[in-house]
């Protein structure tokens, strides 16, 4: 897993090609879990896929 900041880590590719996020979310106060593409992270988060590797 990679921490990005206190409140999102992100798992390296699993075999779907995929990746793991783990993601506060500070209005509920609750961990969201998903599964998002690199394409995806990139978009949502602002994150270089360079970091994902």
């Amino acid at each position: 897993m990679y921490r990005i900041g206190d409140h999102l880590w992100i798992s390296n590719v699993i075999p779907n090609a995929q990746h793991l996020v783990n993601q506060l979310n500070c209005h509920k106060m609750r961990w969201m879990q998903s599964t998002d593409t690199t394409d995806e992270i990139e978009q949502l988060f602002n994150i270089s896929r360079k970091v994902l590797k």
